[in-house]
């Protein structure tokens, strides 16, 4: 956009319309861009096609003007309520809303001079010629003589001092005042002529004098009249009945049409036109319609925003209701005031709400999330759990609230945006093909916090290092065995060093490295890699066992708080480490190869369960 198209569309997102004194308020170095009126509206016609907020900001300023006209200036309670629901649909405030009305009101009550007022101005001197009053005798005694010369029998109507007839044909020159009878047409006066050339779409500088840019622009509005070369006062006449004939036109066109849009177009065309008051009415039984679309609109527009995916078309049609399901509360009818609560409603949340084992991402490249619901566990391992060490008990029953957890450990992939921002490290990365589904490694736990402040930055959500309580609820997914695959874990269930193994569970291969992630089933939540592949931090503070510990699921934040637990073992580690109940004390901060990360987001209890 130009500098002037941002003013002007600045102007629309704000007012719905240009300004009154739109040509005095363009800034210095804007002026010169533009010589009229006429030409900003133009460029406003162009913006608002181009842009369907702008033209449903639009539509709304002339629906309440059509209404303000149509009622005098006043509204009812139901009118003015109806009118601030359609505003708000559109982005606008309740205080933005009376703003509009009250100048609506201000227009109706003070209107600018028309045409016909400028036409009735003071005499002044210059080389234009009008027609001096007549007689009521005289104008009798002429009028059989003047419609017999039109040919039918018109509309006599007396404007300004001078006959203005409409019939079949246009007053002729030599019908006009007699040359020895005239006075001076005044500058304001063919200003005024010039704006309704304007009107008629031939925009000319209003300079008040009868220049070859004005006599051009008449000579396309009447080309019968072309060759005239002074602006006589018959040809003003004419010049009005073309504006009175485009005016009756364009309403026949919009009621032909019946559409909200079509009235729309007959106002925002003529504003102060013959039939404003009928289109008002007009609007009255086709506006809740519209309304009712612009509504629908804004949720849709607000189902996308958050990750619905939908047609924004304005219809409350099958794809719509199916993409609302699971919006938590009354599914909207057709009625506005459902729909606008539905709206409220969507404006408010920030994320779509899931159920328990569904899976969300709350932006491209963050992490897939899997909502874990809420849960009572007994954590720690019993003391006769082989491998078991002292750290782990004593057992405990701990409540977790519902929360979600990284369907996978965190990726090279989705590392790599965070080194970019400048927030990361930037950790070694692979040369082998699919280096993006691998877990990043050597993640220290500075690392691993740089990270989730990065992920609350991208979306506004608490994103987190899981506590220890919610890492071993999420690992079990409601086992009390060893693993949640039983007393045993394979090397076919998970990448762990399967060469040497506790009892008689089965040996397997080592593989000496981390491998592409979900690359072994997920257990019962739908959580891959929860044992082996890389060792994922928690949030709490390290301490010797859980004597005094909370149990209500969230982090021990007092102890070792330069140490955090870590948890589920790696590719590197015997089965021993694997278990659920496995604790591992950090060394020194130095960079692990098999140290990596998973995140954690709180989620709103009132969906669990359902």
């Amino acid at each position: 956009m130009t500098p002037l198209e941002h003013q002007v569309a600045e102007w629309l997102r704000r007012d719905g319309r240009l300004p009154d004194d739109a040509m005095a308020q363009l800034p210095d170095e804007l002026a010169g861009d533009v010589e009229s009126r006429a030409e900003l509206e133009h460029i406003a016609d162009r913006i608002a096609a181009g842009n369907p907020d702008l033209a449903a900001r639009r539509r709304i300023v002339l629906s309440i003007q059509a209404r303000m006209q149509a009622r005098g200036g006043e509204l009812s309670a139901h009118e003015r309520e109806s009118l601030i629901r359609k505003a708000r649909a559109a982005g606008w405030s309740e205080g933005d809303a009376e703003r509009l009305m009250q100048a609506a009101q201000l227009r109706v009550r003070q209107p600018a001079r028309l045409p016909e007022q400028d036409l009735a101005g003071t005499a002044q001197p210059g080389h234009l010629r009008r027609a001096a009053p007549r007689s009521d005798r005289t104008m009798a005694g002429r009028l059989p003589i003047i419609l017999a010369a039109i040919g039918v029998l018109g509309v006599v109507v007396s404007i300004g001092g001078f006959m203005v007839t409409r019939g079949e044909g246009p007053v002729a020159p030599e019908q006009a005042a007699d040359p020895s009878n005239v006075q001076v047409l005044t500058a304001d006066e063919v200003r005024a002529a010039q704006r309704v050339l304007a009107r008629l779409g031939q925009p000319v500088a209003e300079s008040g004098r009868y220049d070859a840019e004005t006599r051009a622009a008449l000579g396309r509005a009447l080309p019968e009249y072309a060759a005239i070369e002074e602006l006589e006062p018959w040809l003003v006449d004419r010049l009005r009945m073309a504006l009175a004939e485009a005016d009756d036109a364009a309403w026949q066109a919009a009621l032909a049409e019946g559409t909200a849009q079509a009235i729309n177009d007959y106002l925002e065309r003529f504003p102060d036109g013959r039939h404003v008051e009928a289109a008002g009415e007009r609007l009255l039984p086709l506006e809740a319609t519209e309304e009712r679309a612009d509504i629908v609109r804004a949720i849709q527009r607000e189902m996308n925003r958050l990750g619905r995916g939908i047609e924004e078309s304005g219809d409350l049609d099958q794809a719509t209701r199916s993409a609302l399901q699971g919006f938590p509360g009354p599914m909207p009818d057709r009625t506005r005031s459902s729909l606008a609560a539905t709206l409220e409603t969507l404006r408010e949340m920030q994320r779509w709400p899931v159920n328990d084992g569904e899976t969300f991402r709350d932006c491209a490249s963050c992490p897939e999330m899997v909502a874990i619901p809420a849960g009572r566990f007994t954590m720690g391992s019993p003391a006769d759990e082989p491998m078991r060490s002292a750290n782990e008990g004593p057992q405990r029953e701990v409540e977790v609230p519902r929360f979600a957890l990284s369907k996978y450990e965190i990726t090279l992939g989705q590392w790599q945006p965070c080194v970019g921002a400048g927030i990361c490290a930037d950790l070694p990365v692979p040369t082998d093909s699919d280096w993006f589904r691998r877990p990043v490694t050597h993640v220290t736990w500075m690392d691993a916090l740089a990270y989730v402040r990065w992920l609350r930055e991208q979306t506004g959500f608490d994103y987190r290092l899981p506590s220890e309580a919610e890492w071993e609820y999420a690992a079990r997914a409601g086992t009390v065995t060893r693993y949640s695959t039983g007393n045993c874990i394979t090397a076919d269930q998970a990448n762990f060093d399967a060469r040497v193994v506790s009892g008689d569970c089965p040996q397997g291969e080592f593989r000496d490295g981390p491998v592409p992630v979900g690359s072994f089933p997920p257990n019962a939540f739908g959580l891959h890699d929860m044992h082996g592949n890389v060792l994922e931090p928690t949030r709490d503070c390290w301490n010797s066992d859980y004597s005094g510990a909370p149990i209500d699921g969230s982090a021990w934040d007092t102890g070792d708080c330069g140490r955090a637990p870590l948890r589920g073992g790696s590719w590197s580690s015997s089965d021993r480490e694997l278990r659920s109940a496995a604790r591992i004390r950090p060394g020194a901060a130095n960079r692990n190869p098999a140290a990596g990360l998973r995140v954690a987001v709180p989620l709103p209890e009132t969906r669990g369960g359902e």
